[in-house]
This record gives C-alpha cells, structure tokens and sequence, in this order.
C-alpha cells in the first residue's frame, strides 16, 4: 500500500456471496483502487472487473428471480391448501387466518429466507458494478488531468503506448 493511501482511512471491503455454484470472495478495496502512478494498469483492468462484476450480477438477479418465482408458487399452492382446510367447517375464513398459516409453514420460512438472501446478493453486487462506473470515470478524469499537466510542461503525449513523452520546441522555433 502506497503512503499516504487515501483509502487508508476507509475500512476494508470484503465481502463472500454464493451465487449458485460460485462463491465470490473478494477484497472490494483492491477492484476499486487506482494506483495514480500506473494509470495504464488501472485503465487495462477496468473493463475486465466490470464484465467480471457485471456478469455475477446479472447471474445473481437471476437466482433471485427464480427464488422469488418459486416462493410464489409456494405461497399460492400452500394459500389453495389452507383455504381448503380452513373452509371445512363451512365458517368464514379471512385472508389473515390463510396468510398466517402459510407464514408459519417451514418450507415457506426457508423459501422466503433463499429469497432474501439472493435479492440482497444480487443488490450488494449491481452496488459493486456501479463503483466500478464511478472508478471508470475517476480514472477519465485523471487521464484528463494527466494529459493536461504534460501539456503545461510543454511535453508533446503521444497515443501510442509505450511512447514517452517529448518536449516540444517552443513556439518560433524548429518545425
């Protein structure tokens, strides 16, 4: 870690999410770190942890969807069973009886938990690609900024990599 860090004051960021099949264990700070002194580093790495973050969250909003879905479908079926059961006795039964006992199913508590738990990981990384997107535009502006403080030093930059910089000639002389 670089003195001085700016992010030094920030407590890490790691988080662990299961996203099917995967777990992603990763040090947040490290992705969304610029190290000013090695912008071409940063700038080729970027696109490569937004697709990376990207794509885990897409697959997350999708295990969320589908743990949403089959919630749904549980509820539904549990509310069809417990009407039946309730209604028995030929007495009214109210939306609160029905609700309260298939809140109070086992496989429903466990459907509605899986739930949570992919809607919240699918949220925590879309909040991870949109750093990513405040990274992307951290690092335009210091390439601005870059670009302009080697034209005030009169240095002519170059587009090509691995082009050091030239001092250009004052003006009146040479071309």
């Amino acid at each position: 870690m670089p003195e001085n860090d700016p992010l030094e004051d920030i407590p890490r960021i790691e988080v662990t999410i299961e996203i099917g099949d995967e777990s992603l264990r990763r040090d947040i700070n490290e992705d969304l770190r610029i190290d000013i002194d090695n912008l071409d580093e940063a700038l080729i790495r970027q696109p490569a942890l937004y697709a990376y973050y990207a794509s885990l969250t897409q697959k997350a909003n999708l295990l969320a969807e589908n743990a949403r879905h089959e919630y749904d479908k549980a509820v539904n079926q549990y509310a069809t069973t417990a009407r039946e059961e309730l209604s028995e006795g030929s007495k009214r039964v109210t939306d609160k009886q029905i609700d309260s006992l298939i809140k109070s199913q086992p496989t429903i508590l466990a459907l509605h938990k899986r739930m949570i738990i992919a809607e919240n990981n699918a949220r925590t990384l879309w909040s991870l690609t949109k750093a990513l997107d405040q990274k992307r535009e951290a690092l335009a502006q210091l390439c601005y900024n870059r670009r302009k403080e080697m034209e005030h030093l009169g240095l002519r930059v170059s587009a090509k990599p691995g082009v050091a910089p030239t001092r250009e000639p004052p003006i009146g002389e040479g071309n």
